[in-house]
């Protein structure tokens, strides 16, 4: 049996979280599927010309300015910068007999809980300060768990990966109740 996905376009919405709103997404779906018919795929190089035309959709949502450009540019690097320094773990009593070793973020991103019970980024710290933090424990655990919600929607219409779809799904929470444990516990010691 094989599995038949079609793009309603009168459908499209801005992905949550995403900086778009939903009507500014319907405006620029149009743009990003034409690059798709005119050159087979979407790429960044055809979306930043198609951009440069103050008629289209796409234009507003870049930074024109040069040196305001620059500076995004340049802390995107320094976030690329701070996600390529890895570690090595070695774990010892894992699923298979001899111990195994694995490559990890040396820092982690975190966040905290502003008055209004948003979330606000405080930057990356490293993953030993944040495994000794109740709180932040939790908030790995709450993004592992969000990370593998998003593998699940992305292949869940794929027939070969649909049971492992539903496998992911069933971790994920098991790893969001383990974190609001995490979280109470974390409340708790700090109220003591």
């Amino acid at each position: 049996m094989s599995v038949s996905v079609t793009v309603d376009e009168s459908t499209v919405k801005a992905r949550p979280g995403s900086r778009l709103s939903n009507s500014e997404a319907r405006a620029v779906a149009p743009e990003l599927f034409a690059i798709e018919q005119k050159f087979g795929s979407v790429t960044r190089e055809a979306v930043v010309k198609r951009a440069r035309d103050k008629r289209s959709a796409l234009h507003k949502h870049f930074e024109w300015n040069i040196g305001k450009a620059a500076e995004s540019y340049w802390l995107g690097q320094a976030g690329d910068l701070i996600r390529s320094v890895v570690y090595q773990v070695k774990i010892i009593g894992g699923p298979i007999d001899e111990p195994t070793r694995s490559f990890q973020p040396a820092l982690v991103s975190v966040r905290r809980a502003t008055e209004d019970e948003k979330l606000e980024s405080i930057g990356y710290v490293s993953v030993g300060r944040a495994l000794a933090d109740p709180g932040m424990r939790a908030q790995i655990l709450e993004q592992a768990a969000h990370e593998l919600d998003a593998w699940t929607r992305r292949y869940k219409t794929l027939e070969l990966l649909a049971a492992t779809a539903a496998t992911v799904s069933r971790v994920a929470k098991r790893i969001r109740k383990r974190a609001a444990t995490m979280k109470k516990k974390g409340r708790r010691a700090a109220s003591n």
